[in-house]
């Protein structure tokens, strides 16, 4: 469970990286 997580979160901080860009 923790790993969909963190997959999540990553999926979530790259979108939010690529807004800012």
């Amino acid at each position: 469970m923790n790993r969909s997580s963190s997959l999540d979160n990553h999926r979530q901080e790259n979108s939010r990286a690529a807004s800012v860009d």
